[in-house]
């Protein structure tokens, strides 16, 4: 079965990081993009459309690019890469070297932090031209429906969303909102098969160590995860950290 390897990811990194040097240290996100397009010898596979319209190769390589930045290596600003650390000798490594460099980082970074809001470092920079074709498709969702989906894990909350901070009186608000009848505003979720190596638990309840069969469809949170959360909390009993 075709993949993308750790040595293959590892290439996509370290092509980065030489195109952000050669620029002269800054390279817009687009700009990036394409440079790499170009130089990378992508195969069929890497450039096909995954399960949410994204091309393979441009997923990867988006989620394992957070390790660059928690690595100290590269900083975002408004769509601009910036290399933060111009010393850095990573032409002497090897891809796979980059990457478990990156990779621990991230680790590090993701045990030892503890409520602080995270930005979305995998979502498309400002001024980059999207390169998907992904489906947005309406529709409803009932209260059991939702509950069970978090239970059984099919309902997720990505790594890179921020930490829960809703304050008692918000929760407070969205259940009397409901008990009203007012609307309460729609979810965005990201419908994929694509298991994510990190999820962020809700509540106090880890969910991690439940079976997700392979291909099994998963729904991460992209907006309304703390109304989510409040709302399993309120009828699962969950406790939530720091209240």
């Amino acid at each position: 079965m075709a993949k993308i390897t750790n040595i293959r990811t590892g290439e996509y990194l370290k092509e980065s990081l030489r195109i952000v040097k050669e620029k002269g240290g800054e390279c817009p996100s687009s700009e990036l993009i394409k440079e790499m397009k170009n130089r990378l010898n992508l195969s069929e596979y890497e450039k096909s459309l995954n399960n949410s319209g994204q091309y393979r190769w441009l997923t990867n390589f988006r989620f394992y690019s957070i390790g660059l930045v928690k690595a100290g290596l590269i900083e975002k600003s408004r769509g601009l890469w910036i290399l933060a650390n111009k010393d850095y000798e990573f032409e002497s490594l090897s891809p796979e070297e980059i990457l478990n460099f990156t990779v621990e980082s991230y680790d590090k970074w993701n045990a030892n932090r503890s409520g602080e809001e995270d930005s979305t470092e995998t979502d498309i920079e400002e001024n980059e031209e999207p390169e998907i074709l992904m489906e947005v498709k309406p529709d409803d969702i009932r209260f059991q429906e939702l509950m069970a989906g978090i239970v059984s894990c099919k309902i997720q909350i990505p790594p890179f969303q921020r930490s829960f901070v809703w304050r008692p009186s918000d929760i407070r608000y969205l259940l009397d909102s409901i008990y009203r009848g007012y609307p309460i505003g729609s979810f965005i979720f990201w419908k994929t098969t694509r298991k994510l190596p990190h999820t962020r638990n809700v509540g106090n309840i880890n969910f991690e160590n439940r079976e997700i069969t392979q291909g099994t469809e998963i729904s991460y949170v992209l907006d309304g995860q703390q109304r989510i959360t409040s709302l399993f909390a309120a009828v699962k009993g969950a406790d939530i950290e720091g209240e």
